[in-house]
């Protein structure tokens, strides 16, 4: 299994791939209080999201954006289990 660390860098590998201006990347609040993500996403015209709570105006602002043709990538995330169960 790869260190957690390299599940990362599925969002770089999306801008790489697609080579698109207009990518629209979601990103959990919990990278927000970190100045280096804040910066990232600033310049890569993403938009942070509580995960926890009814994020009403990321779906707006990303459906708003998907109207005007931009493309939305889901990169898979999540806390892995120490047990592995």
């Amino acid at each position: 299994m790869l260190p957690t660390t390299f599940g990362r860098l599925d969002a770089a590998l999306a801008y790489y791939v697609l080579d698109r201006p207009d990518i629209i990347m979601v990103v959990a609040e919990k990278y927000e209080k970190y100045a280096f993500f804040r910066w990232l996403v600033r310049i890569t015209n993403g938009m942070f999201i509580d995960r926890y709570n009814a994020d009403i105006a990321s779906i707006r602002a990303t459906l708003r954006r998907l109207n005007q043709g931009q493309i939305l990538t889901i990169t898979p995330e999540g806390t892995r289990s120490k047990s592995g169960t």
